[in-house]
């Protein structure tokens, strides 16, 4: 040992620690048991019950996502309201004395007549949401169901809520971007 060096301490192993790791361990492979053994019982829940019980739980599963579906319907009304709300206020600010020389006169009387329409349509989006209120509840699932659930959605019983989700969508976005009518009323500016 050099100079000034000081003595090496022999540290005592860290029990805790490596208790903590055990226990840690047997937890995940608890864990892991449970999961496989819910697994193991969808599928004997699938198979002993057959068709009817392929029905009953994607029964359930199409109640969750029609739910689920309305959920995500008022969140995007209450989305669509405020950035109705937000195009009206900024179009409102464009149309001050300080801001409107910087627009065309067509783009000044596009927006003005723009006002009015986008703040119907943010009160008429209130209205629906205030008479829809909170979708219904939706039926219990146990978790052997929900790999049941899993399970039929494989096998293609069962539509995948984000499948339906991302179709709607996409509908919707063909519509707005589908080339206009001639004989439509412009939706625009």
């Amino acid at each position: 040992r050099s100079e000034g060096e000081s003595p090496r301490r022999h540290r005592r192993p860290d029990h805790t620690s490596s208790t903590i790791t055990m226990d840690f361990l047997k937890s995940t492979v608890e864990s892991a048991k449970a999961r496989a053994n819910t697994a193991l019982e969808a599928k004997k829940l699938l198979e002993e019950g057959g068709p009817p019980m392929e029905r009953a739980v994607a029964c359930k599963a199409t109640a969750r996502n029609a739910v689920q579906a309305d959920l995500v319907a008022l969140a995007q009304c209450n989305d669509a309201i405020a950035q109705y709300e937000k195009a009206v206020a900024a179009m409102e600010a464009a149309l001050l004395p300080e801001t409107s020389p910087a627009l065309r006169p067509e783009d000044q009387a596009a927006i003005a007549s723009l006002v009015p329409v986008y703040r119907a349509r943010a009160e008429a989006l209130k209205s629906a949401t205030a008479t829809l209120g909170m979708p219904p509840a939706t039926v219990d699932i146990s978790a052997v169901e929900e790999d049941a659930i899993k399970m039929l959605y494989v096998k293609g019983a069962v539509d995948d809520a984000q499948k339906r989700a991302r179709e709607v969508a996409d509908a919707a976005s063909a519509k707005l971007h589908k080339p206009a009518d001639p004989a439509a009323k412009p939706t625009t500016v």
